[in-house]
């Protein structure tokens, strides 16, 4: 039995991954740094999972495993379930088919000793078929610690695995992750980072990334798309009521207006009237918010979105798409996106 509390819990929500997880949990036994405890939570695996965690927990006492009683769809109960359970210094939240970097625990531990912040963040690096890419080139070139209300450009929502976060400074504040499918862990990023009194921002890679279609990240569906749009209702939200008008201009413009013209897109193509019209509605109650209106530059052209998107003028539909994909042609989902819009609009044409 474990006496000591150790510095990292390190919680991996569990769901069919035992193609990956294998893999995953070595990447932290391997780790020069030993001060670790796992916490696993199934949410009802129906393949070999479990017995991959069982496997590993039979050969080291630091992997603690639990299970739920029935399937939440998504990892948000299972990092709740886990922050009951875990007892380190600091969270780590590793999805089950990334992997940690060698000797990543190591750095930031050392890191973390020394700035004392509610939470530091590392590198998220991207792999597929065998490459990695830094996905976070516009970090400082030195550690440097500070606050989200002075530095907000820092902060991408996609990079929620590159964080660790101070366990008492998360249950103090009262952090836990929402049902949004896909989305809960931006949502509890941008909640920490404005409860934060102190961030520190570093460049030591953390964890690899699995680039994979058939993630959550990767799996476009309507109710994950929708999820997306409330998402980001959220976190406007967040930044509003926490005083955080500059991040809020900042984001809406840069991500948040791009990512909701985009799920709609999507729906106008992918979803039946009925459901298009949820998606509308519920985009459209968030851009027609009074402290939305008033952010300046798109306050004409989400009147312009909605009606092309609505009425389906095809001509507008691939203006539209046009105007935004240079901000989303990066990620592959939008790729296809892109050129399935093109076939519907030219198909209308003709």
């Amino acid at each position: 039995m474990r006496m000591s509390r150790p510095f990292f819990s390190i919680i991996i929500p569990i769901y069919n991954g035992s193609a990956f997880l294998r893999e995953t949990i070595k990447s932290v036994e391997i780790q020069s740094f030993l001060d670790w405890e796992i916490i696993a939570i199934d949410d009802c695996s129906t393949d070999n999972s479990v017995q991959c965690v069982l496997d590993a927990k039979s050969e080291n006492s630091k992997i603690r495993l639990f299970f739920h009683e029935e399937s939440h769809g998504g990892p948000f109960a299972a990092r709740n379930t886990a922050l009951d359970h875990a007892s380190g210094k600091y969270l780590i939240f590793l999805d089950q088919d990334d992997l940690l970097v060698e000797g990543a625990l190591d750095h930031l531990a050392q890191l973390a000793k020394r700035c004392k912040s509610d939470a530091v963040r590392g590198v998220r690096l991207s792999l597929k078929k065998g490459r990695e890419k830094n996905m976070n080139g516009f970090l400082p070139s030195s550690p440097i610690t500070t606050q989200f209300r002075e530095k907000p450009e820092l902060w991408r929502g996609e990079n929620f695995a590159a964080w660790i976060f101070n366990r008492e400074f998360v249950l103090n504040n009262g952090l836990i992750f929402l049902d949004v499918i896909g989305h809960d862990d931006k949502v509890f990023l941008l909640q920490a980072l404005t409860a934060a009194r102190s961030l520190t921002i570093s460049r030591i890679p953390l964890v690899k990334y699995r680039r994979r279609h058939t993630s959550l990240q990767g799996r476009k569906n309507s109710r994950s798309m929708l999820d997306n749009i409330r998402a980001h209702g959220k976190m406007m939200d967040i930044l509003w009521e926490t005083g955080n008008e500059k991040a809020l201009a900042f984001r809406f413009d840069r991500i948040d207006f791009p990512a909701i013209a985009g799920m709609c897109a999507w729906a106008s193509i992918h979803v039946n009237k009925v459901e298009q019209k949820v998606f509308f509605e519920q985009a459209a109650a968030i851009l027609n918010r009074a402290e939305i209106r008033d952010l300046g530059p798109l306050r004409s052209e989400y009147h312009v979105l909605f009606v092309c998107l609505k009425e389906r003028k095809s001509d507008s539909l691939l203006r539209l798409l046009q105007k935004y994909s240079h901000r989303l042609l990066p990620y592959p989902w939008w790729r296809v996106l892109w050129n399935k819009g093109l076939a519907v609009v030219n198909t209308r044409k003709k």
